[in-house]
């Protein structure tokens, strides 16, 4: 996102759930990555959508209406398609940059129809592989596991061919 943006501009951030660890590692992940590149919490407004497309269609749409200097969509959760449905309808499309995470099919359509701009995606069938494979390690042969930091990849449209 701050390749895209610059430190001043507004940020709208979704999350599913604060209650799950993973959406508040994404948030928290984001935001200090945005504050070491010179972004500033009161430029960064918070919305929780629970991964309701229709909650998360309304408040991105209110966001919209209430500040209309929002640069940049973070979608850390898996509505999706109600932030891009919530700026078609704000009629800002391909003027707000819009981050998603999971290479599901609908976040492929939306790539490709230039709704939304990259996608966060991580190989969860190679994920869950690996996590069987470190268990059978573990209790066949008593390997302690190493940390290992799990590969992503970040999509847009012009990298999405043979993808899913």
């Amino acid at each position: 996102m701050s390749k895209s943006l610059l430190p001043n501009d507004h940020l709208l951030i979704a999350i599913g759930n604060p209650e799950f660890q993973a959406h508040r590692l994404r948030l928290q992940g984001f935001c200090e990555r945005l504050y070491e590149n010179g972004f500033h919490g009161n430029a960064l407004r918070l919305i929780e959508t629970y991964n309701d497309y229709a909650l998360t269609c309304q408040k991105v749409s209110a966001a919209l209406a209430a500040d209309p200097s929002i640069q940049g969509i973070y979608m850390a959760n898996h509505s999706v398609s109600g932030c891009a449905e919530a700026v078609r309808n704000a009629g800002i499309c391909g003027r707000i940059c819009i981050i998603s995470h999971d290479l599901t099919i609908e976040t492929q359509r939306l790539l490709q129809q230039g709704e939304i701009d990259f996608t966060i995606a991580q190989n969860l069938y190679q994920q869950s592989y690996r996590a069987l494979i470190v268990l059978q390690e573990y209790l066949q042969k008593h390997i302690i596991p190493q940390q290992e930091i799990p590969l992503i990849d970040i999509i847009c449209a012009e990298n999405i061919i043979g993808r899913i």
